[in-house]
């Protein structure tokens, strides 16, 4: 990824079950110097302060939702961030299993190192959660 955006929508609020694709992952971003242009009253002039955005820590993971289009299933597979670290552990949740997740949808757009643009789905999670297979609801 060379270069991103977020797409500017009003957030989703969405409900999905899929099963992981994958053990949950623990990230951190790095912090990043930033300039922050803001008044100074003393001097009564705009000044620049520098400064560093914080570390974030969050955990990430993908599920594949099937769906039906024109008679067929078809899988898509959604990234999820949980910015709620207690929620949900690596030690719950594993590769393979069934698992619902309630947030919000968000697209974000980006040029991959080949140049072409991608887009992708992510949920914000506010509720993770592990299914049982005897409550996995049919696709109709």
């Amino acid at each position: 990824m060379t270069s991103t955006q977020t797409a500017q929508q009003k957030p989703q609020p969405v409900r999905l079950f899929g099963n992981l694709g994958r053990n949950v992952e623990e990230v951190e971003t790095k912090p990043k110097p930033t300039v922050v242009r803001h008044f100074d009253p003393i001097i009564e002039e705009m000044v620049d302060v520098e400064t560093e955005t914080e570390s974030r820590r969050f955990k990430t993971f993908s599920i594949a939702v099937n769906y039906r289009d024109n008679g067929q299933i078809c899988t898509r597979w959604i990234k999820v961030l949980d910015f709620h670290m207690p929620s949900i552990t690596p030690h719950i949740i594993r590769k393979g299993d069934r698992v619902g997740v309630e947030g919000t949808m968000r697209t974000r757009t980006y040029v991959n190192r080949a140049g072409q643009p991608q887009t992708e789905t992510q949920i914000v999670a506010d509720r993770i959660w592990k299914e049982r297979m005897a409550n996995v609801p049919e696709i109709p």
